[in-house]
């Protein structure tokens, strides 16, 4: 989805994905701020995916924000807006208090990768995160002048890291303003997950957002 009237062909290239992949933990998804209502609606119709965010029902709001999907690693989706992140971070997400079960892997999906701020605060593990577009247009490989949020010119996608958080920030396939990208090319990434502990990070660091690995 760029703009309004893009519903149909997004829906198909959707339906194709769907189609396509195989997954033994399921299939989860979370919108953004270029998804219209028409576009929601009909996507969350598309089978064998589980929308993951907080929705408006019957006038209340309805949450449906975490999956299991094995053992130990913990899914959450927060679709856009997102004002309402950490409100149900508190809620949903604080430190188990159970002594006796193993620490689970939280992975959250979301759309705006500022919510690093928030998920870091909650010990949450990795988000996986996109709509800076990469930055869209950029002056150099790694310098944007617009990111469309509170990131840095030059953390405009790749890894970056907030204490024990990562957040791998996609330059994504959409475009805003202008189909046009420059320096830029679309990404649609496949993250492979292994287990490992992240390295220490010095006292000057621990609160600073950090970028890990550019793209």
């Amino acid at each position: 989805m760029n703009y309004p009237g893009d519903e149909a062909s997004a829906l198909r290239t959707l339906e194709l994905f769907a189609s396509a992949w195989r997954s033994r933990a399921g299939v989860f998804g979370t919108f953004g701020n270029h998804d219209s209502a028409e576009f929601r609606d009909r996507a969350r119709r598309v089978h064998g995916i589980t929308w993951l965010g907080a929705q408006l029902g019957a006038g209340a709001l309805v949450t449906s924000t975490q999956a299991r999907l094995v053992p130990g690693l913990r899914l959450l989706g927060f679709d856009e807006p997102e004002d309402l992140l950490g409100e149900l971070l508190a809620k949903q997400v604080g430190p188990s208090t159970d002594q006796a079960t193993e620490p689970e892997l939280t992975i959250a999906l979301v759309h705006y990768p500022t919510e690093i701020y928030p998920a870091a605060d909650f010990g949450i593990s990795i988000l996986l995160a996109g709509h800076t577009h990469g930055g869209q247009f950029r002056i150099t490989r790694r310098f944007a002048p617009h990111t469309s949020c509170d990131l840095p010119h030059d953390m405009a996608s790749g890894i970056l890291r907030l204490r024990q958080t990562l957040c791998c920030v996609s330059r994504g396939v959409g475009n805003a303003i202008v189909d046009v990208r420059v320096n830029c090319q679309p990404q649609i990434p496949l993250y492979r997950l292994r287990r490992g502990i992240l390295p220490p990070i010095g006292r000057e660091e621990f609160n600073r957002l950090t970028q890990q690995r550019a793209w």
